[in-house]
């Protein structure tokens, strides 16, 4: 009651324009090599270190790199924990896991959806809880939990966030389309699975037209 707030900053981000010309491939390889770092410094010291594997880009990427890692070192590889959706279901991604694993040539301890509500006990928790709301994906994090532990495993793994890092919109490949820089644009085009003139149209040369002439008739 009788003291005052006194506040300071815990980091600062420096930004500073770059004239750094590192290509894309090295800045692939630089990144390759920083989450290899990440991977290693954060393994479990004693017992199995769990990955949260989907079949997206995020946490297949760091099972990758990770696993790669380790076995510079010498280091059990990362176990992975997967959750199962029925045939049909727009969550599936079974298949796609079950390739990757095999890569590895392990398989995933698998969990199905299935014997996943999506609420429970929601009137208790409303009852304890500061607030009545029950996150969508608590139980799904519970049963991932639950799985860790029981495998013996004490540090889990997941690809959440990597969006920010794996996930690149099209306007990339419309700066490429902008700047006459095509055989790239093929390149990264085929990369996103693109096909078709009318879906590269579509996607990326008529936004890119459509921009363009914004700005031009901005300027008169």
């Amino acid at each position: 009651a009788t003291g005052s707030v006194r506040t300071k900053p815990y980091w600062r981000l420096d930004l500073a324009e770059s004239d750094d010309t590192e290509s894309f491939d090295a800045a692939s390889e630089h990144l390759g090599e920083l989450l290899s770092d990440a991977i290693v410094e954060r393994r479990a010291l004693a017992g199995p270190t769990t990955i949260w594997l989907s079949g997206g880009y995020d946490s297949p990427a760091m099972y990758g790199i990770g696993n790669a890692a380790l076995d510079r070192l010498g280091q059990a590889r990362l176990v992975p924990v997967s959750f199962s959706y029925p045939v049909g279901d727009a969550g599936r991604e079974d298949e796609l896991i079950t390739d990757i694993a095999n890569f590895w040539a392990t398989q995933p301890t698998w969990l199905s959806i299935d014997d996943v509500p999506l609420l429970a006990n929601a009137a208790e928790n409303a009852a304890l809880a500061d607030i009545p709301f029950q996150h969508a994906f608590e139980n799904w994090l519970r049963a991932l939990l639950g799985a860790t532990a029981r495998g013996g495993s004490r540090v889990a793994l997941y690809g959440d966030g990597g969006d920010q890092l794996f996930a690149v919109s099209t306007v990339f490949l419309r700066d490429l389309f902008g700047t006459l820089r095509w055989r790239e644009l093929q390149r990264e085009w085929r990369a996103f699975g693109g096909s078709g003139a009318r879906a590269l149209w579509r996607s990326v040369v008529r936004p890119t037209l459509a921009a363009r002439t914004r700005a031009a008739r901005g300027k008169i």
